[in-house]
């Protein structure tokens, strides 16, 4: 059976998805995509009627517009093998069509995309390997990192420092390491030989929250890092814990894009809400964690102080396109 398989570039849950399809599928084809290019990905796929090389398509921890869904159940072909498993709020009104499964929350806590995908391969394609206690184990752990459950729920830092060694080696070296693990192993186990990196990691975003402004944006009160956008969660879990009664917000700005400015905003206590304060700014999200973009237009430019991106990124009304899910 030939499957096609779109997923997120973006963090360990897209990765995760694409992880499982492997072990499920021989003959499969994987894209890796931004929510900035998977409507453009999916439509050109779609043009091209490309879909009739496969049969079975599918689309993990991303969603699509709804005119680009409407497409889709217009061709019969088409809606009949593809499946949409995403988990962000913003994309609930998916689930009008036959193929979306698009769900928040079930019995084991909140949803990822891994896991909404597991579930169903297991339900439809299982196999020896799938059924294996280190692939379940490695599901939940990628569950928990994504949805933050392994801190506000386990403490478990497994799941953090499983997203940090994705970080650390990137999409197909760390594919191939949990590949080989989940194969070789009953019991999933993470490789030993990282703690100096971990123990470095730490430090460094130590660093970054030590020089972190303090400002006050739409009535919250925020504390702004700026740092590269790979260590956004672990900037949010820092002022979470050091600093619990001083902040509401923890927003990471990269300036190191071409082209855009990524803002990731993490919620630095129990009563925000970062999605509804990234929606302000064309964002999208979770409750606990939220992102936006700002592109870097011709008032951009790169001898900007601290003090200058802060207000360009807050006020400029030059944003990208708003999605219906996002990377946070």
């Amino acid at each position: 059976m030939r499957v096609r398989l779109f997923t997120h570039i973006k963090d360990i849950d897209g990765i995760g998805c694409a992880i499982i399809a492997r072990l499920s599928f021989e003959d499969i084809t994987i894209s890796y995509h931004e929510i900035y290019d998977i409507n453009q990905a999916v439509k050109a796929f779609i043009d091209t009627k490309e879909y009739r090389e496969y049969e079975m398509i599918y689309i993990t921890d991303l969603s699509i517009s709804e005119e680009l869904a409407g497409e889709i159940n217009e061709i019969t072909e088409l809606k009949n093998k593809i499946i949409i498993f995403d988990h962000h709020i913003q994309a609930l009104g998916l689930n009008e069509y036959c193929f979306a499964n698009v769900t928040i929350e079930d019995e084991k806590g909140l949803c990822s995309g891994t896991s909404l995908f597991y579930k169903y391969l297991c339900d439809n394609y299982s196999n020896e390997v799938l059924t294996k206690n280190s692939t379940s184990h490695f599901v939940e752990l990628v569950r928990q990192q994504d949805t933050w459950e392994w801190k506000t729920k386990y403490n478990n830092y497994d799941a953090r420092d499983i997203a940090w060694l994705f970080d650390k080696y990137g999409i197909d070296e760390f594919s191939e390491d949990m590949i080989k693990i989940i194969s070789e192993k009953e019991e999933f186990e993470l490789p030993l030989n990282n703690i100096e990196y971990i123990n470095s990691r730490i430090k460094l975003c130590e660093e970054y929250v030590e020089k972190r402004y303090s400002k006050l944006i739409r009535n919250k009160r925020c504390a702004i890092v700026f740092a590269e956008n790979t260590y956004r969660n672990d900037i949010g879990e820092m002022i979470r814990e050091r600093y619990p009664n001083d902040y509401d917000i923890a927003v990471t700005i990269d300036t190191s894009r071409d082209g855009y400015i990524p803002i990731s905003m993490r919620a630095a206590n129990d009563d925000i809400d970062v999605y509804e304060f990234a929606k302000i700014y064309d964002g999208g999200g979770h409750k606990k964690a939220a992102a936006f973009k700002v592109c870097k237009d011709e008032r951009y430019t790169d001898r900007f102080t601290d003090e200058q991106h802060i207000e360009y990124v807050f006020k400029t009304k030059n944003r990208l396109p708003r999605q219906r899910t996002g990377s946070q």
